[in-house]
């Protein structure tokens, strides 16, 4: 084999196992401490207002809040605890937090009962 079929089988060598060490790496690396942070789903929903909740459901990675009053929600407190996307459509609130969004639904309707 000459220089020239060495290098070809190399460079395919590589193009196949840096992508494959690039996953492992990604995979077994120690999550930061914005994603060790956990969302405590108490300030979430005191930032609505218990009593202001009328249901809580969860869709597409997304808490769906539905309110009796919007102006009651103080939005800035929940960016302040985590909320990466807020978007309001009427009374529903929709949020997205970086981290488990499903555990922080969980909680959240915990907290509330299953009354929402």
């Amino acid at each position: 084999m000459e220089l020239v079929d060495w290098i070809q089988i190399i460079a395919v060598a590589l193009l196949f196992l840096v992508p494959i060490i690039y996953i492992i790496v990604r995979i077994k690396r120690p999550k930061t401490s914005k994603e060790e942070a956990s969302i405590d789903a108490s300030q979430i929903v005191e930032a609505f207002g218990k009593d202001n909740i009328t249901r809580v459901t969860f869709v597409r990675n997304k808490l769906n809040v539905v309110v009796r009053d919007n102006r009651r929600v103080d939005h800035d407190a929940l960016k302040a605890h985590g909320a990466i996307g807020i978007n309001i459509i009427g009374d529903t609130i929709k949020l997205y937090f970086e981290g488990d969004n499903e555990a922080i639904y969980q909680n959240v309707k915990h907290i509330m009962g299953e009354t929402v």
